[in-house]
């Protein structure tokens, strides 16, 4: 049947059309998934027909609130670069105390739950054009920042990154647990500020800092990808299952290590994706560390894809539950990055559906309270 020629009016023909489309979740029962979206709305766009219409004469009705959420949400996600070059340029000539609150003020792009799912519930039956999309974006700035003059700035994390290695490895490790110095550290003028507040800081914990020297992030390295295909599964030795053999003793600098290997690992991958010309890469991370991942960026296909960076070195890594959890409520965008002995990388694209990346507990979690 030639769907072009279809009677929009003929609704018995449009949902034979629907079935004889091969949907790739198993027919018209199963019509709100958005494998199916993109077949239902190139028929729709054909014979000029809109959800709320066909609502009205289906009895299995289209519902596009999930799909819509996320691809609104997606769209706000590809403006945050912007967003915090914007900000970054509002704020390059205040006070210090007002760069201070840099990435507080950075912070609230990311709150947009409710205004997405208030947007998506009010156009559930409406497939979104791109008109209809940067119209809810913009509307979603203006309620954030009313008066912010939107610019593209030097690149952020270039920026910090040269900021940072002015200072020593201790101080380093100092002002990224600190959230007005990581602000700070955004803005050249206020170095003098930091190296200032820094000594007072310091001199109040000095029992918490270690004379251990931890290597300054390093300049740009040749970095190598290895296809995932090439990882297999390990089956984890009886000692590790049982605790090991021998007194363990922690030693304090495993977290400034554990913490400098990170940073490594996520500049690596960082520098792979500037260097390859990723599209609207942005380091979430170093702006936010509760969004549950390291890096955000744009596919090919317009897709926003969310990165976990983990260093490698070991033959396994870690994942959190929060970070775990939002992976697999993402899965379809979701994707981790293994960075093994400095230099090579190898994405992850199919974790959640890959049976050959296999978990096993090692913490538990117990809720008590005294009553």
């Amino acid at each position: 049947m030639n769907y072009l020629n279809l009677n929009k009016n003929n609704y018995s023909e449009i949902l034979e059309i629907l079935e004889s489309k091969s949907l790739p979740n198993i027919g018209y029962s199963f019509i709100n998934t958005s494998e199916n979206y993109k077949i239902i709305q190139s028929l729709f766009n054909s014979l000029n027909i809109d959800v709320k219409t066909f609502n009205e004469n289906a009895v299995d009705k289209i519902d596009l609130y999930s799909f819509n959420f996320k691809v609104i949400e997606q769209a706000i996600e590809k403006k945050s670069s912007l967003i915090k070059s914007s900000l970054w340029k509002s704020l390059e000539n205040s006070s210090i105390d007002d760069q201070a609150k840099y990435l507080t003020v950075v912070g609230e792009f990311e709150d947009k739950k409710d205004f997405v799912s208030e947007n998506a519930e009010q156009n559930k039956f409406l497939f979104l054009s791109e008109s209809d999309l940067n119209n809810i974006v913009q509307k979603y700035i203006e309620k954030k920042y009313p008066i912010l003059e939107l610019c593209l700035a030097p690149e952020l994390y270039e920026k910090r990154v040269d900021n940072l290695n002015l200072f020593n490895t201790e101080e380093q490790y100092f002002i990224e647990s600190n959230l007005r110095f990581k602000s700070l550290m955004f803005f050249e003028s206020a170095i003098k500020t930091i190296r200032t507040e820094l000594k007072v800081a310091q001199l109040k914990n000095t029992d918490s800092l270690s004379k251990e020297r931890i290597e300054i992030l390093p300049e740009k390295v040749n970095t190598v990808l290895l296809d995932s295909n090439q990882l297999k599964s390990k089956s984890i030795s009886k000692s590790k299952l049982n605790g090991g053999s021998g007194v363990y003793v922690p030693v304090i600098s495993n977290e400034k290590k554990n913490k400098e290997r990170g940073n490594f690992s996520e500049k690596t991958v960082l520098d792979y994706f500037i260097k390859n010309e990723f599209k609207d890469i942005d380091p979430v991370a170093k702006f936010d560390e509760g969004l549950h991942y390291d890096i955000r960026y744009t596919s090919e296909t317009g897709d926003v894809k969310y990165v976990e960076v983990k260093t490698f070195d070991y033959g396994s890594f870690h994942l959190s539950k929060s970070e775990y959890d939002f992976g697999l409520k993402n899965k379809e965008n979701y994707e981790i990055w293994l960075v093994k002995d400095k230099n090579i990388i190898i994405p992850i694209y199919d974790f959640f559906s890959n049976p050959k990346y296999k978990t096993t507990v090692n913490e538990y979690l117990v809720h008590l309270e005294i009553v």
